[in-house]
């Protein structure tokens, strides 16, 4: 059978049905085994007209109930007048053709490929992303401490020279000696040597 977009399809059915009237069914097919070929080619060209209302992927894919009961219902329909009362017809395997497999396998493989890459695509880009953000993050919080750090650094000084300040006005000769100090402390480290005048003010709080 052919679907609505033009696909072939290998369909095997099978069905359930009963005598409904037994004289009518003598008087048209007499035997069990004309009552089968009736209904073969009754059951074949009502699958043949509702699949081929259907495309291939409502078939494989959709409402596949309402699909058997369109057959069931059209075929127990023209089987009434042969006596005969058809319970349900199944679709017992529906299979493409070699070359059609192929065909749609090649499809699906190339659909899947694609979708892939785009996951792959995705993921690259959701990850350059991240690396920027966290890159721009890292910028800010480095800003931040050396903000932080040049501003700590400024209050420090500030308290170190209103100390020093504060040391002058109550003892000046107490602040040159610690000003003196940290210069003896800068200047003279280890294995240091200075040849200067004994009267140097350098030499002043060392006497």
């Amino acid at each position: 059978v052919f679907t609505k977009d033009k696909k072939e399809m290998k369909v095997d059915t099978y069905s359930k049905w009963r005598v409904s009237s037994p004289l009518k069914f003598y008087e048209t097919v007499r035997t069990t085994a004309g009552a089968h070929a009736r209904l073969d080619d009754i059951i074949y060209s009502q699958t043949r007209e509702v699949l081929g209302q259907h495309t291939l992927v409502e078939i494989v894919s959709g409402n596949r109930k309402e699909i058997r009961e369109d057959i069931t219902l059209r075929s127990r329909q023209n089987a009434e007048n042969f006596g005969i009362e058809i319970l349900d017809v199944r679709i017992k395997r529906a299979d493409l053709p070699e070359a059609n497999s192929q065909a749609v396998f090649g499809r699906m493989n190339a659909e899947r490929k694609r979708q892939a890459k785009l996951y792959r695509s995705e993921g690259e880009e959701e990850s350059l992303k991240i690396r920027s953000d966290a890159d721009r993050e890292r910028v800010e919080i480095l800003a931040e401490s050396k903000k932080i750090n040049e501003e700590t650094r400024g209050e420090a000084d500030a308290v170190a020279t209103k100390i020093y300040a504060d040391s002058y006005q109550k003892d000046s000769d107490f602040f040159k000696f610690l000003r003196s100090h940290d210069v003896y402390r800068d200047s003279l480290q280890e294995g240091t040597t200075l040849l200067m005048d004994a009267e140097s003010e350098f030499f002043k709080y060392l006497k």
